[in-house]
């Protein structure tokens, strides 16, 4: 506003262009220091504030660094700040950034950086730049991984120990895509075998899959360090449930007793589930065969959740039923 004197300098009759229009046409002096600024002065070299020495800066150049040490003063040697161009260090030279990256590099090998073409993708890395030629490199010889937000999904790479300034080749481990899928070893739901798909919404449900051939494992099952069942692949039209039953697991073999007795106490039963209204026409009461054969009954041990029947354990005992009643048929010459 015209009449109106500036705080710093000569008065200013130009109309503000913000709420604070500070305008320094001529030269003032800050503590000791006289300090140009505005269209009269492009570039200074040393300002002083009272004790507090900002060194290096230059207008005229793209190209500067401010030290500062722990007591707030200047110092010669300590990069705390760098800048090369757009791209920024912190603690570090940033490296030679490809010209269609913007990066703020932190300390060895801590990096944030996004594209100057997009709007959607933000990266966060370790111990990788993207050189002129837009090839990931290692900063320095060890692992290095990065993590991705890019078209509404998130994604995860990682790349074995490799040597500095060597190209990277990385492994998308694990994916968050756009539609809420959790997918592992795999970057679409369309990937070849080889990876585990967790879908959300209508579609939920884990999908794992494998390229390799029969006998290979879906899932392991471990207590303590060790396996105790799993599922696998059979051929390739099937799956085998398994539960550990190697021989050298176990001692005092001997012939099963009779499950005559057993198997006439088991209560078959049919009944509707609440749920849903269904009916079953053949099923077990797990309160009731847990009476009968424990080891086929889950009991939990908080008594307000539900127990349930694993009916393959029923299996060997229907097995040595019939055996003996193909030896008493035989006996009997029937």
């Amino acid at each position: 506003m015209s009449g109106v004197p500036n705080v710093f300098g000569s008065a200013t009759s130009s109309i503000p262009l913000s709420q604070l229009d500070v305008n320094f046409n001529t030269p003032v002096t800050i503590g000791n220091t006289t300090v140009g600024l505005g269209n009269t002065v492009t570039s200074f070299g040393n300002v002083t504030l009272t004790n507090t020495t900002i060194s290096g800066l230059s207008g005229g150049s793209a190209n500067g660094v401010v030290y500062i040490n722990s007591s707030n003063v200047a110092v010669s040697n300590s990069s705390v700040l760098d800048f090369d161009g757009a791209n920024l260090g912190l603690g570090v030279t940033p490296s030679a950034w490809s010209s269609g990256i913007k990066a703020a590099q932190i300390g060895l090998g801590a990096s944030v950086f996004g594209s100057t073409s997009s709007y959607n993708n933000t990266n966060v890395t370790a111990n990788i730049f993207y050189n002129s030629g837009g090839t990931a490199i290692y900063q320095g010889s060890d692992f290095a991984s990065f993590y991705q937000q890019v078209s509404g999904s998130h994604r995860w790479f990682n790349a074995p120990s490799g040597t500095a300034g060597n190209a990277i080749t990385f492994t998308q481990e694990m994916t968050l895509d756009a539609s809420g899928n959790l997918l592992v070893g795999l970057t679409s739901t369309s990937t070849a075998p080889g990876g585990t798909v967790i879908f959300s919404g209508a579609n939920s449900g884990i999908a794992i899959g494998h390229a390799t051939g029969s006998g290979a494992i879906y899932n392991y099952f471990q207590y303590n360090g060790t396996t105790i069942g799993s599922v696998s692949q059979n051929g390739t039209t099937a799956v085998l449930y398994n539960v550990t039953s190697d021989q050298r697991l176990k001692e005092n073999i001997q012939d099963a007793d009779s499950a005559s007795s057993l198997i006439d106490s088991l209560q078959v039963r049919k009944f509707d589930w609440k749920t849903d209204r269904t009916h079953q026409r053949y099923g077990f009461v797990a309160q009731e065969l847990v009476t009968v054969a424990p080891e086929a009954v889950y009991q939990p041990s908080d008594t307000d959740e539900m127990m349930a029947v694993d009916y393959s354990k029923l299996v060997p005992m229907l097995v040595k039923e019939v055996q003996s009643l193909r030896k008493r048929l035989a006996d009997a010459g029937i």
